[in-house]
């Protein structure tokens, strides 16, 4: 066999690759980037409705990953130029058709003109997937690959990757041998494919006719797919779908080169694009997990047997050299197996061992903040041994509260109905794994072998493109790379969030519970009032500290600026008269100001008190968010401020959380992936050293002093202060005050929290709510508004800035249900890195000249009535791509006119006086906002919120209740959003006001 350089192969390539966002097809696609950046073109498929979805897809569950770090690394931002050049996104669904579900003609056309390779990674790997939807990807969707391969003019190859487990629970040698149509394990005859799509079709229309529910349906879908699948010998629905999806690769292939990859159980990197890196919990993971965080306390399976695992780098490393090997080859038994169970096996005790020294060197910590000690597991080597621990440990409790809810009038239904199901779905998990915890076979791999041989005999980049298992030391790898990768990624202490992490439903935690808001007067502390009275009207009591100077001016400052807005609405609503009865029951009204001392102002000593022995969370929301604001009031609210919340807090005897709220652009300027990482006292964006919280306070004072020795005009001192405010910042590389102070204050809460359990929330860009308490409301101008409401009224003539650039939006309500999840969530469980950024910009990113196109929709159906009683007409505006154009613009349509002003002025005895200093005001004015703005006009940075899935992830697996506290950007539709929502609550509840 003798084949070229893979890397040429690859050059001027045009490579399709189905199952885009798969694990394997990621690492695929970043190796093929990676190491032949040359390639020319890459079409995904990508299950989306149209192309806008695709392209989401694209960078929310692809490019966005950290996996692609070192491409981030090379490229900056230029990536996303290389990315559009390589990467075509394609809507589509290979079980559709033929056409692989591909509604353009056009693209369809494309592709078969230029199209090189063929890669077929799309499945549904789940054992127990509804038959209907397994026949569907598994083996119809192979056949349809197939034949859209056949229609590619120039295809060299197509490689179709299936599994090593088709051999179902064969023991012994398991060879690479292919699948003839009709084949099964157990020598039962009649196998028949198209039969089986009859089969489901016929029973998916007796459920219809039956009026099963949508529940019921995928329930006998399943049920009906473990059934087929055992008929013929397959254990579960997966591997005899997979099984059969070969039959019809081998059967219809005719002449096209076709090479088929088995791997076996597939781990995590090994070496590229760097050692460990994994995305889900993969099979044995889970076992490494449950062990590290001491929930593991048996094993049902053979210890001693072989566990056949293969890093996911060396699977695509089989894949590309396979694809080139068999370039314009065809060939009757290019099947590959790709594992490790002959060449270098290692086996379940093995893996016991490694995990033991794993986490008793570095041991998983524990919600009471404690190391979870691990040790040898109790093994059940047969299903006996199983049943008989199952009837000992749950069983017989199970039948003692059947008998005490007998008894008892039902009082123990809810606990014997949850037990119940526990068991029953331990029991059914049981039963699809058994086949591979008892596993007796070890996978020849004679055909990889010689692959191997080849590649090294045609002097193929074999350090580039390695699969060979013997280079594996087992210990090593599962030591250094993959556990930690797997503690790293989706488990780890570090990340906050844990497999391991439990807390029950929000709404029983806030019941009877004592809360302080500071800032409470803000957008975000008014959503997160409302939220909590309306969804728990049992909570204790909420101490909303108002800066006022008196209980009767916090009085007048609730009913004002809280109570009496829209937002209240439904409570409103539901307590009538009673409301304000319900309100004095359920909030203490504090005046401070969490500036002034570590008693946040609150001169009532009794009240002081009373907060200490009864609060059990505090919620920091207070905060100066103006860009340019004094350095003396920012360094006051956000950074001490910070600091006195956090010293309050240490004295109230009951704590169990602290909540700070800050924001995602304390990371400055910052391109590429931004990480939920703390920053540490003195830390600077820039590198310069001697950055001292300390010595910026006595420089204020110093400056402060300065300015009234000089008899500075309040005015003056005012300017001063701004001045000094972005002259501090810029020092350490941060922009402006705001986004300086706000790091500080976090820097300071992290210093000092010591033991208390504190969390931190990075918010992006926050917007009108999306869903509660009703859509739309929004309070003030926020950031991206004034936009809106400039073009809207036909007054914003261009725009400054990277129109193609994300925008990170997030609507208040979910940073809410962020921070009430995050509260419960960590309540008592203190972490060294509890941070969530809260944002869109990673899992679902709105472009700028999305929202353009957002806004003129809107603004043409439902036009801004000028002064003049007529409606405003809207257009593409001017883009300013640079601050060289922006200057230009400015010297043309300004300048120029205030220089002639100027000379007018001198010429008739300035006569233009007043009109040439309004104007000479205004562009200063402007001048000094796109200098504040800059940063994010040209912003190239994306927030990666890994935290935040994790939380997430940990609600939906404690079943908490995510429909009321819902905090995933993906599920936002964002032109639906903004013409439905958005635009609608500022017009409503902006500019009417």
């Amino acid at each position: 066999m003798e084949f070229e350089s893979v890397l040429q192969f690859l050059e001027d390539k045009t490579i399709l690759i189905m199952g885009a966002t798969g694990f394997l097809a990621k690492i695929l696609l970043e190796k093929i980037l990676r190491v032949q950046p040359n390639v020319k073109k890459i079409y995904l498929l990508l299950r989306a409705a149209d192309a806008k979805s695709a392209s989401q897809r694209l960078q929310n569950e692809i490019i966005g990953k950290e996996l692609f770090r070192l491409l981030k690394e090379k490229w900056g931002t230029n990536l996303n130029s290389f990315i559009s050049k390589k990467i075509v996104p394609v809507p589509g669904d290979i079980s559709y058709d033929d056409d692989l579900g591909v509604e353009n003609p056009n693209l369809r056309e494309e592709m078969w003109s230029q199209l090189d390779v063929l890669i077929n990674l799309a499945a549904t790997t789940n054992f127990d997937e509804r038959y209907d939807v397994a026949l569907g990807v598994n083996t119809i969707g192979a056949k349809h690959v197939l034949c859209f391969a056949k229609k590619c003019a120039k295809l060299k190859v197509l490689v179709h990757v299936s599994t090593a487990y088709v051999s179902g629970e064969r023991a012994g040698l398991i060879l690479e041998t292919p699948y003839g149509m009709g084949n099964s394990l157990n020598g039962v005859s009649g196998l028949d494919i198209d039969e089986e799509k009859k089969l489901v079709d016929q029973r998916l229309n007796e459920l219809q006719a039956e009026g099963a529910t949508a529940k019921a349906i995928k329930e006998a879908m399943k049920d009906f797919g473990m059934e087929r699948a055992k008929v013929y010998g397959w254990p579960n629905t997966y591997v005899f779908t997979k099984a059969m999806g070969e039959m019809l690769v081998g059967h219809l292939k005719d002449n096209l080169s076709v090479a088929i990859i088995r791997p076996t159980i597939v781990t995590s990197t090994y070496k590229e694009p760097f050692l460990g890196w994994v995305e889900g919990v993969r099979t044995i993971d889970s076992l490494a997990v449950g062990y590290g965080t001491g929930r593991l306390t048996c094993f049902l399976g053979d210890i001693t047997g072989i566990v056949d695992v293969i890093p996911a780098d060396m699977v695509v490393n089989a894949i590309i050299v396979a694809m080139v090997a068999h370039a314009n080859r065809p060939s009757d038994d290019a099947i590959y197996l790709v594992g490790s169970s002959v060449r270098n096996p290692v086996r379940y005790t093995n893996l016991q061992d490694y995990g033991f020294n794993y986490f008793t060197k570095k041991p998983w910590i524990g919600k009471d903040g404690k190391p979870v000690k691990v040790g040898k597991v109790k093994v059940l080597s047969s299903m006996a041994s199983f049943r008989r621990y199952i009837t000992i440990r749950y069983l017989l409790l199970l039948k003692g509260l059947e008998i005490a809810n007998t008894v008892f009038c039902h009082y123990f239904e809810d606990k014997y109905r949850d037990l119940n199901r526990k068991i029953n779905f331990v029991m059914k998990l049981v039963e699809l794994y058994r086949p591979y915890l008892f596993f007796q076979g070890v996978f020849d791999d004679m055909n990889t072998e010689k692959l191997r041989m080849a590649a090294t005999e045609n002097n193929v980049e074999t350090d580039m493109f390695y699969f060979d298992p013997k280079e594996i030391d087992w210990e090593d790898y599962f030591t250094n790379a993959h556990i930690p990768g797997v503690v790293k990624y989706f488990s780890a202490p570090s990340l906050c969030v844990s497999l391991a992490m439990e807390f029950g439903s929000v709404v029983q935690f806030l019941e009877d519970k004592t809360i302080l808001v500071t800032g409470a007067t803000g957008f975000l502390a008014k959503i997160f009032l409302e939220k909590i009275l309306r969804v728990q009207p049992n909570v204790k009591k909420i101490y909303l500290l108002l800066r006022a100077a008196d209980a009767k001016s916090a009085s007048q400052r609730l009913q004002n600026e809280i109570i009496r807005k829209d937002l209240f609405r439904l409570l409103k609503e539901k307590w009538g008269a009673n409301l304000n009865s319900f309100i004095s029951k359920r909030i203490v009204l504090v005046p401070g100001d969490i500036s002034r001392n570590d008693d946040l102002g609150v001169e009532d000593s009794n009240l002081r008190e009373e907060m200490w022995s009864q609060l059990d969370v505090v919620i920091n929301l207070a905060a100066t968010t103006n860009f340019d604001e004094r350095y003396d009031v920012a360094l006051g609210i956000n950074t001490m401020g910070a600091k006195h919340v956090l010293c309050f807090a240490k004295k109230c005897v009951k704590l169990k959380v602290l909540v700070h709220v800050s924001t995602a652009y304390v990371s400055g300027e910052r391109a590429g992936l931004i990480l939920e990482t703390s920053y540490g006292m003195g830390d600077t964006l820039n590198g310069v050293s001697g950055l001292d919280i300390d010595e910026e306070k006595k420089l204020v004072d110093k400056k402060l002093n300065e300015l009234k020795a000089e008899g500075a005009t309040a005015e003056a001192v005012k300017e001063a202060m701004k001045d000094m405010a972005v002259e501090r910042a810029k020092v350490y590389g941060w922009p402006n005050a705001y986004v300086f102070t706000k790091a500080m204050g976090e820097m300071l809460v992290g210093h000092l929290k010591e033991n208390l359990s504190v969390v931190i929330i990075r918010p992006t860009i926050v917007t009108s709510t999306l869903k509660e308490p009703f859509p739309g409301w929004v309070e003030g101008l926020r950031t991206i508004d004034s936009l809106v409401v400039g073009y809207g009224k036909g007054k914003m003539t261009c725009f400054l800035g990277d129109i193609t650039g994300i925008v990170d939006l997030v609507p208040a309500d979910m940073v809410v249900n962020a921070i009430v999840v995050a509260m419960v969530a960590h309540a008592n469980q203190p972490s060294d890195n509890a941070i969530y950024q809260v944002g869109s910009s990673v899992r679902n990113p709105v472009r700028y000249t999305n929202l353009q196109d957002f806004g003129l929709n809107y603004f043409t159906k439902k036009p801004w009535i000028g002064k003049d009683g007529k409606p405003v007409k809207v257009g593409k505006v001017k883009v300013l791509s640079s601050m060289t154009s922006f200057h230009r613009y400015i010297a043309i349509r300004y300048l120029l006119l205030l220089k002639g002003l100027e000379l007018a002025n001198a010429a008739f005895c300035h006569y233009f006086e007043d009109e040439y200093n309004d104007l000479n005001r205004k562009i200063k004015f402007v001048m000094r906002l796109v200098e504040l703005y800059r940063p994010y006009l040209f912003f190239q940075g994306v927030f990666d919120d890994l935290n935040t899935e994790k939380l997430r992830m940990a609600a939906a697996a404690n079943n908490v209740e995510t429909n009321t506290f819902c905090f995933d950007p993906k599920t936002i539709n964002w032109e639906d959003y903004f013409v439905n929502v958005h635009l609608p609550g500022i017009v409503n509840y902006v500019c009417k006001n």
